[in-house]
């Protein structure tokens, strides 16, 4: 991994946390109709995944907290907030909302029903075998979704025939307000893929450059047909679940301050600090750059143009 790369990785961690910061204190103003998820805490594993993706190689993630997948896949920071904001501009015209992130052209789409988008990254998979691509696809969910019937179906489909897909579980120790131990009869999710004669590899959550390498060893063996893996990024949800979560202490204090402690972007600088590829200069100029676009995307946003009436009845069907 070159310096350019890595020093990219920290500037796209840093441009996820404040944009996901920003809109969330934009819903609190009533400057966003709909949902925001909280992001911070998990920043390494969307950027870690798809810094190590080619750049023709396909992304579908779960309805909430993708943030850095979509920054990570090169999604434009403006087109993303003002899809958010529901503006004409967005990445899908104001129509999809935080729930319904896509775009197609940098290979990265979302399903806003909890799994839904595994069935289809498997259909993803199975064109790209048919076609004899060199591509692979990423599905993400979290610990909740292991335990949907979507979730086992399309792992078994994906496993009896060698498609070219990861399976990424974030785990973040929370379906919403219930504990993963609640509701999950694994310690480890990782150790499901053995009912489907795959790998299943545990990862840091919290470590970008971890989650950096495993993609890059385990997408070798993808492309040259020998199936999917099963991974478990271990993480934490630092804070609420969403602007409709009221937090009412599920998670501890003293969690909250043990994970605050392994936070994926503070390990980041330290580690590039550590391996002297940056300087504190260095750094410092790299947060300051993120701050400058994410406004310069605030901004973009809420000057841009809601749909106009006439869109309402556009991009029902398709025209193939």
């Amino acid at each position: 991994m070159n310096k350019e790369l890595m020093l990219n990785m920290y500037y796209k961690m840093w441009l996820c946390r404040l944009i996901n910061y920003e809109l969330l204190e934009l819903y609190n103003q009533k400057k966003i109709v709909g949902v925001v998820h909280n992001v911070a805490g998990q920043e390494a594993i969307g950027i870690g995944v798809t810094a190590a993706l080619k750049e023709d190689d396909y992304v579908v993630t779960n309805h909430s907290r993708p943030y850095p997948h979509w920054l990570g896949k090169g999604i434009d920071p403006k087109k993303l907030v003002a899809e958010i904001f529901g503006k004409a501009d967005g990445c899908c015209k104001g129509k999809g909302g935080e729930m319904l992130i896509a775009d197609l052209s940098k290979g990265i789409m979302s399903s806003s029903i909890l799994c839904g988008g595994l069935p289809l990254a498997v259909g993803w998979a199975l064109s790209i075998k048919m076609k004899k691509t060199d591509q692979l696809v990423v599905v993400t969910f979290g610990d909740g979704g292991s335990n949907n019937g979507a979730f086992h179906e399309s792992i078994n489909f994906a496993a009896l025939l060698k498609l070219p897909i990861i399976f990424l579980c974030e785990n973040n120790q929370f379906a919403l307000s219930v504990r993963v131990t609640r509701s999950t009869s694994v310690r480890d999710i990782a150790t499901r893929a053995i009912g489907y004669g795959i790998p299943g590899i545990i990862v840091d959550g919290n470590d970008v450059l971890d989650i950096y390498d495993l993609i890059k060893d385990v997408s070798k063996d993808i492309r040259e047909g020998k199936g999917p893996v099963l991974i478990e990024a271990k993480t934490f949800r630092v804070g609420p679940w969403s602007t409709t979560d009221r937090n009412i202490g599920y998670d501890k204090d003293e969690e909250n301050i043990r994970w605050k402690a392994k936070d994926p972007i503070n390990r980041y600088r330290e580690q590039l600090l550590l391996l002297n590829l940056a300087s504190q200069k260095e750094i410092t100029s790299i947060e300051n750059r993120a701050h400058h676009d994410t406004q310069d995307a605030i901004i973009y946003a809420e000057k841009a143009d809601y749909p106009s009436e006439d869109a309402l009845y556009e991009d029902l069907f398709s025209e193939n």
